[in-house]
């Protein structure tokens, strides 16, 4: 463990301000933490560790109402090839958690877990170690045997792709999506109809559908977070 004086450094995004502040206390309730950093985008995090090591990170999968976590964790990995990366999001979110692992996070624990569980977490990926819960643990297992998952396999999808395909499933539209990314929706329409071509459905609003049904079956709708609500 990679540590100074003792205590694990971890720094902290969420983009939920009532969730950061419940996940900070929890941690610093423990003797054995130092919180360096509490942000709410991923930008706000790279500016951050710049400057301020840590040891640990904790990164919520959905920043901006989008799944930017994966890429935010590529980043982390790129540019700090030491540190631990816990990702944390709504229970059953397990299309996402594969896909931060995949990417190079450590571990993967819901916001349905308790303060225990999340600092046991926190501990064992900062000794180079992994947490996964079961359910992810098989759907990992899955894939590396080449067995496909129930529901739509988004496997192919980009994480750009991903993301949209996420944001449609929560009922925004092109325009909304767009302003959230930074981008066009011109650029938002290509990726919809990328993904129409890698799911094989015959329409974008075949698209819209399965987005929704895959957003109310894998996040858990009406489930809340026990940090910091």
């Amino acid at each position: 463990m990679k540590t100074i004086g003792g205590l694990i450094r971890v720094a902290v995004v969420e983009d939920h301000a009532l969730v950061r502040e419940g996940l900070v206390s929890l941690l610093r309730e423990a003797s054995d933490f130092e919180v360096v950093g509490a942000e709410a985008s991923g930008d706000a995090l790279l500016e951050v560790l710049a400057t301020t090591p840590a040891d640990v990170a904790v990164v919520d999968c959905f920043l901006g109402g989008g799944a930017q976590g994966p890429w935010l964790v590529k980043t982390l990995r790129q540019r700090w090839p030491a540190l631990a990366i816990l990702g944390v999001s709504q229970e059953n979110a397990l299309d996402v958690g594969e896909r931060m692992v995949r990417a190079g996070a450590s571990g993967f624990v819901s916001k349905s877990e308790g303060a225990e569980t999340l600092r046991a977490a926190v501990r064992r990926v900062a000794e180079g170690r992994r947490w996964l819960e079961p359910l992810l643990v098989a759907r990992l297992l899955e894939g590396w045997a080449g067995e496909t998952s129930s529901g739509p396999e988004f496997a192919d999808l980009s994480d750009r792709e991903f993301e949209v395909l996420h944001l449609l499933g929560t009922g925004l539209g092109l325009d909304e999506i767009a302003r959230r990314l930074g981008v066009s929706p011109r650029t938002i329409a290509s990726h919809r109809e990328n993904v129409r071509q890698k799911l094989q459905v015959p329409s974008s609003e075949e698209v819209a559908r399965v987005a929704r049904t895959w957003v109310r079956r894998e996040f858990a709708v009406g489930r809340k977070a026990v940090w910091g609500e």
